[in-house]
């Protein structure tokens, strides 16, 4: 008898058979799309101000938890966001990068040059809370 890919049970001793997966991948379902926030459902698990990757290619950050589902803001406006697309969590928060070297520059909201100055290369990210603190 030959074994077919999609037979459930040669899938699951194939599963069986490897090393136990370390981590499981959160994933969500687009459910609402509008002026650059979108809801997203199944990522229960989320934090607010994680970062979450979309299938096309965009990016967003949650702002509101809700017991259903969670919002979250687009960060290019550029890239669409469509409806039953997939979102996944990346369990980090959003990082910028700080420093003399950013005096004069154009950034986007996730810290990416958007002038033609070439690539930033700081040495601090994520660290604006704690300089805020000093001054």
């Amino acid at each position: 008898m030959l074994e077919k890919a999609t037979d459930l049970i040669s899938i699951l001793e194939k599963s069986l058979q490897g090393e136990p997966q370390k981590s499981f991948e959160e994933i969500g379902t687009v459910i609402k799309v509008g002026d650059g926030i979108t809801k997203i459902y199944g990522l229960s698990n989320a934090a607010y101000g994680e970062i979450v990757n979309f299938e096309g290619g965009n990016r967003g950050m949650i702002l509101d938890l809700d017991e259903d589902y969670v919002s979250a803001v687009l960060l290019d406006n550029s890239i669409s966001v469509v409806e039953q697309e997939i979102a996944k969590r990346t369990g980090k928060v959003l990082q910028v990068p700080v420093g003399e070297e950013l005096i004069g520059r154009v950034l986007s909201p996730i810290g990416e040059a958007r002038d033609a100055l070439g690539k930033i290369s700081t040495k601090l990210k994520n660290q604006l809370r704690k300089l805020l603190l000093v001054l």
